[in-house]
């Protein structure tokens, strides 16, 4: 069971506030791009040629940037970590667009790791 579908069993958020959270989560998530460029990977020219040549040729944007010798595989895989790592968690967005309390969301994760992460 999801996290997600944990809250909404547990009667503590609805499955519309669920979606939504999951739509800010996606909407928020910086483009690998952005984040080449605000620590210093890459400039903003490169940046938009790499963008021009993935929509000429196709392919990832990793896959764009290492051919055209711009990143390393290490340096995208450093990228995506750090994606992840920056997005906004499922429960943040809803502690801060729905009812739920950050101590039911403390409170609720604590059983849910007990009961499906053991």
């Amino acid at each position: 069971m999801r996290l997600g579908e944990f809250l909404v069993a547990k009667d503590l958020v609805t499955v519309a506030d669920v979606e939504h959270a999951l739509e800010t989560q996606r909407q928020t998530k910086k483009f690998l791009g952005s984040l080449a460029v605000e620590v210093g990977l890459l400039s903003r020219l490169e940046n938009i040629q790499i963008i021009m040549e993935q929509q000429k040729s196709g392919g990832s944007y990793g896959e764009v940037a290492q051919r055209q010798g711009l990143l390393t595989k290490q340096q995208i895989e450093e990228l995506v970590d750090f994606q992840e790592n920056t997005r906004l968690s499922l429960g943040k967005v809803l502690v801060a667009e729905t009812s739920l309390s950050r101590f039911d969301l403390l409170m609720t994760l604590k059983e849910y790791v007990e009961r499906y992460k053991s």
